[in-house]
């Protein structure tokens, strides 16, 4: 199966042998509930955590949203849970559990979700720019999506520069793509 954050539908989706049906959402808002009931507001990446739960970056509400797989969304954290500076928009789990969740929109950070619902800037800050560093220091102009290489080093596609950086648990940030 493919999982599908429909921005434009506020929904997520699955397409499976051909099959495209929504799992949870249709209309834009803000609620926590089974199936159609739940509310997005854009959500945009879509991984799965530890438990088998998709983790969602629900970029308008600031939030990170818990969707099972039979499509009851909860909001990491409770209803009332962390919202997150800027907008998330990518989301990951690395092969460790690691949740890594990306902001653009007046964040430009990478942050880290703990099982708990803790969120943490690895790195980055509010101060959108292009600098290689550790933590703070690190600079990025809105990063997007994520991967993890076989190699198990962390990449994020940095869209407001067009570069691929390459960062570690520790925060270290550098750039390994990317015109000058």
């Amino acid at each position: 199966a493919i999982i599908i954050a429909d921005i434009g539908n506020h929904c997520i989706r699955k397409l499976f042998k051909g099959i495209v049906t929504t799992i949870a959402g249709g209309e834009r808002g803000f609620a926590d509930g089974p199936g159609a009931a739940a509310r997005f507001a854009k959500p945009y990446g879509v991984a799965l955590d530890a438990q088998g739960r998709l983790l969602v970056a629900d970029a308008v509400n600031r939030r990170i949203r818990l969707v099972t797989l039979e499509g009851t969304t909860t909001t990491l954290g409770g209803a009332d849970g962390p919202r997150i500076e800027g907008n998330p928009e990518g989301t990951m789990r690395a092969r460790d559990g690691t949740v890594f969740v990306t902001t653009a929109r007046q964040a430009h950070r990478i942050l880290t979700v703990s099982p708990d619902g803790a969120v943490a800037t690895l790195a980055g800050s509010a101060e959108p720019g292009m600098a290689d560093g550790r933590g703070e220091a690190a600079r990025f102009h809105s990063p997007a999506d994520m991967a993890e290489g076989p190699d198990g080093q962390l990449y994020v596609a940095e869209a407001g520069s067009s570069k691929i950086r390459c960062f570690d648990r520790e925060g270290n940030v550098s750039t390994v793509a990317g015109r000058p």
